[in-house]
């Protein structure tokens, strides 16, 4: 059975280069919905 890890950060800016960050609750349902059906 093969399977998929997903990482998502929690962390809303990198501080020392200023990059924002962090997840919509939007991208991680379409990547769901993509990969259930096929078995993971």
């Amino acid at each position: 059975m093969a399977r998929i890890l997903t990482i998502a950060t929690n962390i809303g800016e990198y501080e020392k280069v200023g990059y924002r960050t962090g997840l919509w609750l939007g991208e991680l349902t379409h990547f769901l919905d993509t990969v259930e059906p096929s078995g993971f």
